[in-house]
């Protein structure tokens, strides 16, 4: 019953009506539509951070709400695929270097 009414709509259409109903409801976006919000946008929710690349930078999401006394400030760059592997498995999770060897097919991470 709900399937055939939701495909006649947009996210945004039934976003807004139940809002104006007082529903609780909310669209479910992937990680491109957070990106394209215009919302997010005027809130100036995403910071610039530098990346590893030499005068590279990203977009990272900021702030998930504001402090006038203590306000946010990104302190390092997002990791890259598997910077943190090793502390995660060895450190962390207890792997020996040799089972971390093994795990990774003897690449060096």
């Amino acid at each position: 019953v709900i399937e055939p009414f939701f495909a006649l709509h947009t996210r945004e259409h039934l976003y807004n009506e139940g809002q104006r109903r007082g529903l609780m409801i909310c669209e479910v976006t992937s990680p491109a539509d957070i990106a394209a919000s215009p919302q997010l946008a005027e809130r100036g929710f995403f910071d610039r951070v530098e990346y590893p690349a030499p005068g590279s930078t990203v977009s990272c999401p900021g702030a998930p709400f504001r402090l006038s006394r203590t306000p946010w400030q990104a302190t390092r760059p997002p990791p890259r695929i598997g910077e943190h592997n090793r502390e995660i498995y060895c450190e962390e999770l207890g792997l020996t270097a040799a089972e971390l060897a093994a795990l990774c097919g003897a690449r060096v991470i």
